[in-house]
């Protein structure tokens, strides 16, 4: 019973398509064959079949229709030409992905989705890349890239982004790097301050030293570690006792969540030795 509706819905497409086929129509066919240069001919139920050339099948030159598509399948594409000079009716299938992407990349743009696309292109001002054949800009200022990185080494890379401005009048959309690596760190910050908590150990690398202490760095936010807490020996130098880059094990003393900041005190101190001769 389904087969029969099935047939029955697809003769009415090729009837409403035959009705009012003209340049710009959109139409749905079967493949009937795919030559050898990667042409899709398509059954349109027209006088002439309907063509599909490589160029006009997709935005992604790597894109291959041998492996995507196979005899039989139902495929809707756009009308370029009735008469592509040998008889056959001229179709744009790429033409109909855009569209259909358009309406689903605008969708995720209002509800503020993140994306992930590979960088196709690189300019002194930024970087680009395409969602499904629609071009999207990322400046250099939202692109999240240190002055100590290599710009070229993002060709090819895949990179999260959010889209920050959308003028579809103007073709400008511009996505941000920056905007998701933004929002990742703050959830990472507020998991730390949920689960931090005097006691807890953490291992940490030493970010800078001074006469009166050193900065941990914990994977999310830096700790004060102070000399006090770095020994129990009295006219010791941090510089005796640590050294940039070094990995130590610290524990928290002190932990301040509303102002975000903790102080910690080094592992290897050990325990107090007044408490010990006691």
């Amino acid at each position: 019973m389904s087969d029969n509706n099935d047939n029955i819905s697809f003769e009415e497409l090729f009837n409403n398509s035959v009705k009012d086929f003209c340049i710009g129509k959109t139409v749905t066919g079967r493949v009937i064959a795919i030559t050898g240069k990667d042409e899709i001919i398509v059954d349109i139920g027209y006088k002439a079949d309907g063509i599909i050339p490589k160029q006009e099948y997709s935005f992604n030159e790597n894109d291959n229709p041998r492996e995507q598509i196979k005899i039989g399948d139902e495929i809707t594409a756009d009308v370029l030409k009735m008469n592509d000079g040998v008889g056959n009716v001229l179709l744009s299938y790429k033409r109909t992905k855009l569209r259909n992407a358009k309406k689903d990349f605008e969708e995720k743009v209002e509800k503020g989705q993140v994306f992930e696309e590979k960088i196709t292109d690189i300019s002194d001002k930024g970087l680009i890349t395409n969602y499904k054949g629609i071009r999207i800009f990322i400046p250099i200022s939202l692109s999240g890239i240190n002055r100590t990185e290599n710009i070229e080494d993002y060709r090819g890379a895949k990179v999260k982004f959010k889209i920050v401005q959308y003028n579809e009048k103007e073709r400008k959309i511009i996505g941000s790097i920056k905007a998701v690596k933004d929002e990742e760190k703050e959830e990472k910050l507020k998991n730390f301050w949920e689960e931090a908590e005097v006691g807890k150990e953490y291992e940490g690398r030493v970010t800078s030293i001074s006469a009166y202490g050193a900065f941990i760095d914990l994977g999310t936010v830096q700790g004060l570690l102070h000399i006090s807490e770095m020994s129990w020996g009295r006219n010791v130098s941090p510089n005796d006792i640590l050294k940039l880059d070094q990995i130590i094990k610290v524990k928290a003393i002190d932990v301040d969540k509303k102002n975000r900041r903790i102080k910690l005190t080094y592992v290897e101190k050990g325990p107090d030795p007044w408490e010990e001769m006691e």
